[in-house]
């Protein structure tokens, strides 16, 4: 019978996990892709589909299906064999709910807070929150894909709720969820009988979903005509499950369709999100109202490089959508902009017009083509004044541009409709102060892999010579004692070997070692393999493997007579050292 994790990974193929993050390609036999944990332009990582396993060489995470998602989420293992199981239907045996992760807790009280709130919005104190959402067109089957619900109007009855289901105080407000009185001195009069209150009181709410649509957070909207001093949109604060700079509103429900369509429509708020999408623009994803953030941009680049914005048709909605361009062009996107033509955000338009609003997105400019209208709209070419203003204009949002081409293609263009010569405009750009946007080429937490000296790099050659199933005695053909007092993984590969004599064949052979050594070796036959691949050379030969023993063994005689010496140099000069002291 198998395990839970052997089953587990019989029914989650690690193309179909991987391919849901980032976009992957057929190279030979395996799959590759610019990888997910740091920037690159040239795809290092790859995924075996024989192995099941992902490696990227150029900043050195690999394995299986949980450490995929231990990497992509930053989560334990324990979480991640939850996450999984639950993909793939299996049971995990009952556990205490004492020894529940902290992490698995807070997903459990979303999902309770959840259904608290779309039970509400059936309510007759969720009456007026529905009427609101009906008269901005929200239809019943949208409410329910998105799981917009309502918190009612009470200091405490969500915290009532929880305490029921058995969550502390503490834990609660860990999820965001209530907040302590002691640390709000505007709350106003609260609950005599806790020191805690709810934090979501009468506002509709839209829960805001993690990759696998489980809830995380919410952002949740005032019900109309209430005061104007309060908050139009608060959100969960940040929590061990809520990182708002690495999530966007409607996401789960549009990352298909972005990877089929080959481009993300981000807008503005919740309702412009939802409203999109039930409109047949199912690619539509929110900022849920806050900057657009690198981490949020490295998350759409998984399903595709294009991008286009919409947002607010006045200034502010225009300027504030500036920033998140120039990132967006510095992470190599092609972007459009498209500006609704009626009302004051997408969601008006497409309660006017949701028929048209597909057509409208089609229409949606190239960014650099919407920068020169709108700039031409306002001075004249034909001054002195209008060209240095157009220019002053243009000139640091075409020196952003990455691509040398499509720099020069702009700025040609610039060049012929006010009639300045390129190399002068070229001259004047040099001038332009580099936007102020944080360096995106580095990563956190992400470390170039030293380089290999050579033994290790004959060691491992020597190891991706071991799948060939014709190889036998290995350790006595090769007399590889000099090594065997070594430390590194590939030595103790080699001890082992030696043990066991007679060897069939390299699978068989990399059953037998502990976990550590299997997935050091898996990733060293995984690198030779994509080696092979795009050098288009054989695999390895019995010859090679003792070609490569050979200089093994000579290297390590060499490394360990240098170790002899360098103990003597040492010796000598402590000698002559104490000689000096007397």
């Amino acid at each position: 019978m198998l395990s839970p994790i052997e089953e587990i990974k019989e029914k989650i193929n690690i193309i179909d996990l991987v391919n849901r993050f980032v976009r992957l390609q057929k190279a030979g036999i395996n799959y590759k892709a610019n990888c997910p944990f740091h920037n690159e332009k040239t795809p290092s990582f790859f995924v075996s589909p024989t192995r099941q396993t992902y490696k990227c060489f150029g900043c050195g995470k690999g394995g299986d299906v949980f450490q995929f998602i231990q990497d992509i989420e930053n989560v334990e293992f324990g979480d991640a064999l939850r996450e999984l199981a639950r993909q793939a239907g299996v049971v995990l045996k009952r556990e205490d709910p004492q020894i529940k992760t902290a992490r698995q807790r807070l997903y459990e009280m979303m999902e309770i807070t959840t259904q608290s709130f779309e039970e509400n919005l059936k309510t007759p104190q969720g009456e007026t929150a529905l009427k609101y959402l009906t008269d901005r067109a929200l239809k019943e089957e949208t409410i329910k894909k998105f799981r917009v619900g309502f918190a009612l109007d009470s200091w405490d009855a969500l915290l009532k709720k929880l305490r029921a289901s058995g969550y502390k105080d503490e834990e609660i407000e860990k999820a965001g969820l209530i907040i302590s009185a002691q640390t709000d001195s505007g709350a106003g009069s609260y609950s005599k009988t806790s020191r805690f209150y709810d934090r979501f009181r009468a506002r509709i709410t839209f829960p805001v979903m993690d990759f696998s649509g489980q809830v995380v957070g919410f952002s949740a909207r005032v019900l109309p005509g209430a005061d104007e001093k309060i908050a139009k949109y608060i959100n969960t604060p940040e929590t061990l499950i809520y990182n708002k700079s690495h999530l966007l509103y409607g996401l789960y429900q549009a990352r298909q369709e972005m990877r089929q369509k080959n481009f993300a429509l981000v807008v503005e708020g919740n309702m412009d999100c939802t409203m999109s999408q039930q409109a047949g623009v199912i690619n539509t994803i929110a900022t849920s109202g806050t900057a657009l953030t690198q981490d949020q941009l490295k998350i759409i680049k998984r399903y595709t490089e294009n991008i286009v914005f919409s947002f607010d048709s006045d200034n502010a909605g225009i300027k504030a959508t500036e920033k998140a361009i120039e990132m967006a062009i510095l992470q190599e996107f092609n972007v459009k902009i498209m500006i609704a033509k009626e009302g004051k955000d997408p969601a008006d338009f497409v309660k006017l017009h949701a028929d048209l609003w597909p057509q409208e997105v089609e229409k949606a400019q190239i960014v650099m083509d919407f920068y020169f209208d709108e700039i031409m709209q306002k001075y004249s070419p034909d001054s002195l004044d209008g060209q240095k203003k157009i220019a002053a204009f243009l000139l640091p949002k075409i020196k952003i541009i990455p691509n040398a081409i499509e720099r020069a293609h702009w700025l040609k263009k610039l060049s012929e409709l006010i009639h300045i010569k390129e190399d002068i405009l070229n001259e004047e750009m040099k001038k332009v102060k580099d936007a102020e946007i944080p360096n995106l080429t580095t990563t956190k937490n992400v470390s170039t892999p030293k380089a290999k000296s050579r033994i290790e790099d004959l060691a491992e050659k020597f190891l991706s010579c071991i799948k060939l199933s014709s190889i036998h005695k290995l350790s006595r053909d090769l007399s590889l004692e000099k090594i065997k007092d070594a430390d590194m993984p590939v030595f103790k590969i080699i001890k082992l070997m030696q043990k066991e004599g007679a060897w069939t064949g390299g699978e068989d052979f990399v059953k037998k070692l502990p976990a550590d050594l299997q997935k050091f070796i898996s990733d060293v036959l995984f690198e030779q393999e994509t080696k092979e691949e795009k050098s288009g050379h054989g695999h390895l030969t019995g010859e090679d493997l003792v070609f490569f023993a050979d200089e093994l063994k000579a290297e390590s005689e060499k490394e360990a007579g240098n170790k002899i010496r360098g103990a003597e140099i040492k010796k000598h000069v402590q000698k002559l050292q104490e000689g000096q002291t007397k």
